[in-house]
């Protein structure tokens, strides 16, 4: 159904079905949004609002990039969006919360997830812009 006027890449992304973008990319969106909001509520929320808004819109795909980072502009855009909405400012996520982690008894496994926990925590406090190129470049 490819045809000669319309780019390949915005061809593909026409023929993607909803469940293949979710897919393909589903965690890629997840993980951008969590790190954007810092909530899994909301990463959850956004996620599935950016799987929708590309589908229906995904006839406004240009093919000036992948798939990935359009759906990426998308999820950013999404959760600004979000953020600046004054139900979220009043709102405190609980996945502010510690995580409790079921570590294997391994001495090493143990002591490895204890410092990329660490590591993550001191990401998850820098300003919003430090934390989104560290996250993109992951």
């Amino acid at each position: 159904m490819l045809s000669e006027d319309m780019p390949y890449a915005e061809a593909y992304a026409s023929e993607m079905t909803l469940r293949e973008m979710m897919e393909a990319y589903g965690s890629d969106v997840w993980n951008y949004a969590f790190f954007l909001t810092r909530s899994r509520e909301q990463a959850n929320d956004i996620s599935q609002e950016v799987f929708l808004k590309a589908y229906k819109n995904v006839g406004k795909y240009r093919g000036q990039s992948s798939i990935k980072t359009w759906l990426l502009t998308i999820t950013r855009n999404t959760a600004f969006s979000w953020s600046k909405n004054s139900f979220w400012r009043r709102f405190i996520p609980f996945g502010d919360q510690p995580v409790t982690v079921n570590a294997p008894s391994a001495e090493k496994e143990a002591l490895g997830n204890q410092y990329a926990n660490r590591i993550w925590e001191i990401i998850m406090t820098l300003p919003d812009k430090n934390r989104e190129v560290l996250v993109l470049d992951i």
